[in-house]
């Protein structure tokens, strides 16, 4: 079998692993039993859990950006197909958050407070976002379809509120079905339109997506 398979299993073997058991009580016995592997096929290619932990969660984080990246940097001068782009974007951001919330309630309650070296993990991928959405605004800002702004500041909080949605509403463990769709696209209007009401007259609530 290809190295690069043997570690592929690894890590898929780890997600299922860290997500039952938590990172503390993990072993690097349980991922080989799951990945149905030898212990010293495991150490020639993992030092450990932790690095094993590190690639998963690194994984893990470059498909968010990759998402982030794909939608939000297409231009366009029409602001419904903007909303549109942007709401795309966080109905797969949110979906995968809800598809591995096991994981990253495990990386977050158990590893990101404790460990400077995995939460910088976290800490880059919050970065590496927040550079997309600022050009993101800075070309909004260029064309005239977005009004003059800090655009490094309103990035920062523009991500802050987004990922605020998956990790109360989706992590939280609340017992509600989640219409990400609705989620996404409540979060993409609420972005680009704000809390004012536009053309005059009064619209009618939209369904609840947490309902």
């Amino acid at each position: 079998m290809p190295g690069e398979e043997i570690k592929a299993r690894v890590i898929s073997a780890s997600r299922v692993v860290f997500s039952r058991s938590g990172y503390r009580a993990a072993t690097v016995q349980e991922i080989i039993e799951e990945a149905g592997i030898a212990r010293a096929t495991f150490y020639k290619y993992f030092s450990g859990k932790r690095q094993v932990f590190s690639e998963l969660i690194s994984a893990f984080l470059k498909v968010l950006y990759d998402t982030a990246g794909d939608y939000m940097l297409t231009e366009t001068d029409d602001t419904e197909v903007f909303i549109e782009r942007i709401s795309e974007s966080l109905v797969l951001f949110y979906t995968l958050f809800l598809e591995n919330r096991e994981l990253m309630t495990v990386y977050f309650q158990e590893v990101f407070v404790h460990d400077p070296e995995l939460s910088g993990i976290w800490d880059d991928f919050d970065h590496r976002v927040t550079v997309v959405f600022s050009r993101m605004l800075k070309e909004g800002v260029e064309r005239g379809t977005i009004r003059p702004m800090n655009t490094d500041l309103v990035a920062s909080a523009l991500l802050l509120i987004f990922l605020q949605v998956p990790y109360r509403e989706i992590m939280g463990g609340r017992n509600v079905i989640i219409d990400v769709g609705s989620m996404a696209d409540e979060m993409a209007r609420f972005a680009v339109e704000g809390l004012t009401q536009r053309g005059g007259g009064a619209a009618g609530p939209r369904e609840d997506p947490l309902r």
